[in-house]
């Protein structure tokens, strides 16, 4: 006999999972993220870019976090200043931290640490590198 020391039989699981796995094809998944051998997989749409990196892509939520004084608030203000411009000077120095540009889209920038008059300075630092104000 093929079972176990709990009287579980091997032959039953086996017998269990070729029904459920060979009845499965491409017809059985239909929700949108499931993928398969046929799937046309896309690479993400890039949003935000630090060097040649991605740091976020299009329907990502992305957190930047680190260390107080590591340099959150700045990296923070290029992110969102370099997706109000429209296009960004050759000579424009944003920590080689690129936005694609929010097309006049909401660009939505949450705290959960500081209170709103940081906040607001941080909305005036991307007005000043905006040429707002």
């Amino acid at each position: 006999m093929d079972s176990n020391q709990n009287g579980f039989s091997l032959s039953v699981l086996k017998e269990d999972i070729d029904k459920n796995i060979n009845s499965l094809d491409n017809r059985s998944f239909q929700h949108e993220d499931a993928i398969n051998d046929f799937t046309e997989v896309r690479d993400p749409e890039p949003v935000i870019t630090i060097g040649e990196s991605v740091f976020a892509a299009r329907g990502d939520i992305s957190v930047v976090g680190g260390l107080p004084k590591a340099g959150k608030t700045s990296c923070s203000v290029f992110m969102i200043a370099t997706a109000l411009m429209k296009s960004i000077p050759d000579n424009f120095d944003s920590l080689n931290i690129h936005s694609s540009y929010c097309q006049d889209e909401m660009v939505i920038y949450i705290d959960t640490e500081q209170p709103q008059s940081y906040t607001n300075k941080l909305r005036k630092q991307v007005l000043k590198i905006i040429k707002y104000l």
